[in-house]
């Protein structure tokens, strides 16, 4: 393979000798773009902006991948490097206004609804009995109608950040917070393959992990942190708590959840699914005075909404009714979990297959969402996925047509444009592991086994 794309292969290791200063140049760089973004503005205002920004920050994130593939291996001194400048983008951005999503003003009403000692999953934040508890802010709130659809891990969190601070800053700062445990973990993760702690840069520099998770605070940071955790303790041959994290994991996001067939096809973890249910069932007896408005909005979420997918389109196109074809996909991605959780011994391999399929095939992809697979491309590096990290960002067009009266849909040149280098690049990689230039290497594929132990 030649020595350009020698950072895309997952055993890449550094290897000459240099020093640490451009790498350094590289993260201050991107930190300087983190500093006019924020002092943009409304991005929604000025996506345009936004993109040029955004397109410098990924510029310099893969020339930052580029050089941790050819430098020197000094552990010591380029983690704590990489961790300090994932940190400095990440507080920087924290100051920004969250105006590319308006999630955040839900999670903040969500909070403050529970510290006025009622049940979020009750009312819709425009009922009349919640009225004395509105804020100017709040016309932020999306789907007001709804009662919420966040499960009670992320309640937890949403609550807490409330009684820290009345504004959204507490509830990015919480977000953030797992974030950057995130990075620690995958650090950890790395060092139990046997692969180089630098590649963690992968997610810590991130351009799609820094706006989605510090700028506009999104709550998947708090799921990804307990799905990466996780997965590091099931292959330290610890599957109660492996599992007791994928729970807390399922219960901050029900995403998680597609994780579960791997457990059930395996005896060394079958035995640990009640431990699995006890956590959510607990994390349920948290709001029992609500429990038919538990799922009521997933339902809608899931029988309704659609954005931003290339496949989900195409396919919609071909069968003519939405409802038929999210049942074919949902099928597709239950046949694909079935599958790869018996083929694969591997659970970091499996998590990694399956988070990219339903990724790849979701009626609905917000930018933030791709925020999940990040952190195994650290450990497989994908040309395509990491590729999709940067081109996903063009979805935030649709702000331009919407501001201007139009629908809340992505123009199909725009999906194109966005999906058509995604998709080469995801057959080109097929085709180097069919057709391999070299034998012998070993396999991207080897990792770790779950064990029975505790």
């Amino acid at each position: 393979m030649s020595r350009r794309l020698r950072f895309f292969t997952p055993n890449a290791r550094p290897n000459a000798p240099s020093a640490d200063g451009g790498l350094a140049a590289l993260g201050v760089g991107i930190a300087l773009v983190c500093i006019v973004l924020v002092q943009a503005g409304d991005l929604r205002a000025k996506v345009a902006h936004f993109l040029w920004l955004y397109g410098t920050m990924f510029a310099l994130y893969l020339v930052a991948i580029a050089w941790i593939s050819r430098s020197g291996d000094t552990p010591r001194l380029r983690l704590p490097l990489i961790v300090l400048i994932g940190v400095l983008c990440r507080a920087i951005l924290l100051a920004g206004e969250p105006t590319l999503s308006d999630d955040i003003y839900r999670y903040q009403w969500d909070g403050r609804v529970q510290l006025a000692g009622t049940n979020p999953y009750r009312y819709p934040p425009n009922h009349p009995d919640l009225a004395f508890l509105r804020t100017p802010a709040d016309a932020n709130i999306n789907h007001p109608d709804l009662e919420t659809i966040y499960p009670p891990g992320a309640q937890w969190v949403f609550r807490a950040a409330a009684a820290l601070s009345p504004d959204v800053s507490g509830q990015k700062a919480a977000f953030v917070l797992f974030d950057i445990a995130t990075i620690g973990v995958i650090a950890a993760l790395l060092r139990q393959r046997s692969h180089h702690p630098a590649w963690c840069l992968i997610y810590a520099w991130n351009p799609l992990v820094l706006i989605e998770y510090a700028h506009s605070g999104h709550v998947d940071s708090i799921a990804v942190f307990w799905l990466v955790l996780g997965l590091y303790s099931l292959g330290s041959g610890r599957p109660g708590w492996g599992m007791a994290s994928l729970a807390l994991a399922a219960l901050a996001k029900y995403f998680a959840a597609i994780l579960l067939p791997y457990a059930i096809v395996r005896s060394s973890l079958r035995r640990w699914i009640p431990l699995f249910v006890a956590v959510i069932v607990l994390g349920y007896a948290w709001f029992v005075d609500a429990p038919r408005a538990w799922f009521a909005s997933l339902g809608v979420y899931a029988a309704r909404w659609e954005f931003n997918s290339a496949s989900f389109t195409a396919l919609n196109l071909l069968l003519g009714h939405g409802v038929w074809t999210r049942a074919v996909l949902l099928a597709a991605l239950l046949a694909w979990s079935l599958y790869h959780a018996r083929r694969q011994q591997d659970p970091v391999r499996y998590a990694y297959l399956v988070i990219g399929f339903a990724l790849t095939f979701s009626p609905t992809l917000h930018p933030w969402y791709v925020c999940w697979i990040v952190p195994f491309l650290c450990v497989y590096r994908s040309p395509a996925w990491i590729a999709f990290t940067g081109l996903v960002a063009l979805s935030y067009w649709v702000w331009v047509d919407a501001r201007a009266g139009g629908a809340w849909t992505i123009r199909p040149q725009l999906l194109a444009l966005e999906y058509a280098p995604f998709y080469a690049l995801l057959a080109w990689e097929g085709c180097t592991r069919v057709f391999p230039r070299r034998r012998g290497r070993a396999s991207a594929t080897e990792g770790v086994t779950v064990t029975s132990s505790s």
